[in-house]
C-alpha cells in the first residue's frame, strides 16, 4: 500500500490512526466540496466513516452478489429487481439516499450508480487506510 497515491500531500507523513479520523478531504483527489457531499449524502465525515460506511457495504455487497438482506439495502421499489439491476441503478435505489443526494454525489464525485460506489476510488482507498 503505498500511502502517497491515496492521501494528499498533508497527510503522507501522518500516521494511518491519523489518516483514519481526518476527514475525507485527506483523501487526494476528494475536494473540500466532496468531504461536504460525504458528509451530508452518506454520513460519511471521516476516512475511516467512508471505509466503514453502511451505503458503501451494502454497494459493494450487492455487486458482489453476497447481501445478506435485500430489503434492508434498497428502496421498497428496487425490492423484486435483480442484483445486476440494482448495481447499474442510480444511487437512490440505495435505501436512505435520496435522489437530491444521488445528484450531489453524481455532480461533484462523478458517481452515478450503486456499482460506481462499490468501485469507488475513494472508498477503495478508505478501506485499505482502515484496514492498514
Amino acid at each position: 500500500m503505498d500511502i502517497k497515491e491515496m492521501v494528499d500531500k498533508a497527510f503522507e507523513n501522518k500516521t494511518l490512526q491519523e489518516i483514519r479520523t481526518a476527514a475525507t478531504s485527506a483523501l487526494q483527489g476528494v475536494s473540500d466540496r466532496g468531504a461536504e457531499v460525504l458528509n451530508s449524502v452518506l454520513h460519511a465525515k471521516t476516512v475511516q466513516d467512508l471505509a466503514e460506511n453502511k451505503y458503501v457495504k451494502n454497494a459493494q455487497a450487492i455487486v458482489a452478489g453476497s447481501i445478506q438482506n435485500l430489503k434492508d439495502a434498497v428502496d421498497k421499489a428496487w425490492e423484486n429487481k435483480s442484483l445486476q439491476e440494482i448495481a447499474n441503478a442510480g444511487l437512490e435505489a440505495l435505501q436512505g439516499i435520496s435522489p437530491e443526494g444521488a445528484a450531489k454525489l453524481r455532480e461533484i464525485l462523478h458517481v452515478t450508480t450503486v456499482k460506481d460506489l462499490a468501485e469507488n476510488k475513494h472508498v477503495k482507498n478508505a478501506q485499505a487506510i482502515n484496514k492498514g
